[in-house]
């Protein structure tokens, strides 16, 4: 009996020992990461980004668990969306407008389509290592 404790506290003492380094280095990336954001002009970033997308993900798949490669084809479906909106911003057109400082990207949709695919996608990367994301603003509706 005693020698089954000594051997579960061994156990245990290994578990624990791994499980502090493992919160430890995960702190360490933490804190990290946040003084980051904090530098970079992002401490007053919110959640609600990522909730809104968790949601419409939860409505893609109906709130039901799916199949890792449909999963995969729905978020993919998501994601092109999101890529035509932004593409719309650049026309004036849909729920995102392009931020004012980004404005003079604005194309008209005669332009638009006279372009090559690869010709829009070259639109995107006017400002080196600029997301779309940091272009655009929800567009705000009366009422």
């Amino acid at each position: 009996m005693e020698n089954q404790l000594q051997k579960g506290f061994y156990v245990f003492h290994i578990y624990a020992s791994w499980l502090y380094i493992c919160c430890s280095l995960c702190l360490c990336r933490i804190v990290h990461f946040l003084r980051d954001n904090v530098a970079a002009g992002c401490h007053r970033w919110k959640n609600n980004g990522c909730e809104s997308l968790n949601h419409v993900l939860k409505q893609c798949v109906q709130w039901r668990p799916n199949k890792l490669p449909d999963l995969i084809e729905k978020i993919q479906n998501v994601v092109d969306a999101q890529y035509v909106d932004a593409d719309r911003a650049l026309l004036g057109y849909g729920n995102f407008v392009l931020r004012p400082q980004y404005a003079r990207h604005r194309h008209t949709l005669q332009d638009w389509g006279r372009m090559t695919a690869c010709q829009r996608a070259r639109q995107w990367k006017f400002a080196s290592g600029c997301q779309r994301a940091a272009m655009l603003s929800l567009r705000r509706t009366a009422g």
